[in-house]
């Protein structure tokens, strides 16, 4: 799944998702809702493709006054509960080269 991932202040999760939503306009479209749960402190916003550089250049992070981190997310990976987690992830960036 791709998706822009945003870590947020706790609490504040509806106001960070309306506050990217803002922001994105026209530049991002979004297959679905925002995904978030009170007190989680993120929100995942799915996208279907990602925008192109220009575009994200115009998504200013600076501008947004809850969110702590914006991650671009390329892909997701099942990882197990416990043991070894490198592997999995090694072998989904070894697909994407």
């Amino acid at each position: 799944m791709k998706g822009i991932f945003l870590h947020v202040r706790q609490g504040f999760e509806d106001d960070a998702q309306q506050e990217l939503a803002d922001l994105l306009g026209t530049f991002v479209k979004t297959p679905g809702q925002p995904q978030f749960k009170p007190l989680s402190a993120h929100v995942l916003f799915p996208v279907d493709r990602f925008p192109d550089l220009s575009s994200r250049k115009k998504i200013n992070f600076d501008s947004l006054i809850f969110a702590r981190q914006l991650i671009w997310i390329a892909d997701q990976v099942d990882l197990p509960a416990t043991g070894d987690r490198v592997t999995p992830i090694m072998s989904a960036i070894i697909e994407k080269l």
